[in-house]
């Protein structure tokens, strides 16, 4: 059965006319996770669910990884350990991730860029053990990975402590450049530093003041991956990821075998296993 306006949708779906437009599963014996909508995806050029049909009974989210493989990636409703339930984005990969950074500046659960607060990361991480995966794209078109099998952050008495363990480098490896690097600048066993609250180890700055963007800085940093996207702006400004072969930066300055950074691919997710 196809329904609706012309969108191409499963047969366990059904247009509601009847609730705005609003879209629901035909079988009662299905639950809609998600928004109920269908929107038109700019960059692809399709129709997009918001939503997935799940087979009841159907238990809270964990996480990203309890839905199942058919499902769409887009926002849904987790509940991780005894938390009252937030909003993730969930990519839908090989595996569901659940993506808690997109973009360079943040903006909490925006559509371009998407940042998932440390209260909720603590949350997350404290119930289950997850690994770190950060995936950047060069603006020639190069993709590189850094996998770390074990990530955490603290909750907020500790300052939302960076945690991440045994780095395991990736065909497309982009280079440790949180737990590795020059003892001062480590990124690994930091607090999280903001412009009104500077946790980092330099003397003399504030290294989320002075790099404008909050992160678990040391004096100051290998990482910085909530910097500014500004092609204008002067290294060591910027979104940054040091140590790689060819060390990934959102500036200009192309001296020193750098790469410049495409905006919006720095992608921060974690999953469990």
């Amino acid at each position: 059965m196809k329904v609706g306006i012309g969108l191409p949708l499963d047969e366990d779906i059904l247009l509601d006319r009847q609730a705005g437009n609003q879209y629901k599963c035909i079988n009662s014996s299905y639950k809609l996770v998600g928004k109920p909508f269908v929107i038109c995806d700019k960059k692809s050029k399709k129709w997009k669910k918001l939503f997935c049909c799940v087979e009841k009974p159907f238990k809270k989210l964990h996480d990203c990884t309890d839905l199942p493989r058919h499902c769409d990636s887009g926002t849904y409703k987790i509940y991780p350990g005894s938390s009252a339930g937030f909003n993730i984005y969930c990519d839908n990969r090989k595996y569901w991730w659940n993506v808690f950074q997109r973009g360079g500046v943040r903006r909490i659960f925006g559509d371009n860029e998407f940042w998932l607060g440390n209260k909720l990361i603590d949350q997350l991480t404290l119930s289950r053990t997850y690994r770190l995966y950060v995936r950047m794209k060069s603006r020639e078109g190069i993709w590189k990975t850094a996998l770390y099998k074990v990530f955490r952050v603290g909750d907020a008495t500790n300052g939302y402590t960076l945690e991440v363990e045994d780095y395991n480098k990736t065909e497309d490896d982009a280079g440790d450049s949180i737990s590795s690097g020059l003892p001062e600048y480590i990124n690994n066993g930091m607090k999280f530093s903001t412009y009104d609250r500077d946790n980092d180890n330099h003397n003399t700055s504030n290294c989320a003041e002075k790099y404008k963007g909050a992160w678990w800085f040391n004096a100051c940093y290998v990482s910085h991956l909530n910097g500014v996207y500004d092609q204008n702006l002067i290294y060591p400004f910027g979104i940054q990821w040091e140590n790689s072969p060819e060390p990934y930066v959102s500036v200009s300055w192309k001296s020193g075998g750098l790469v410049e950074l495409n905006k919006n691919t720095q992608i921060y997710v974690l999953y469990y296993f």
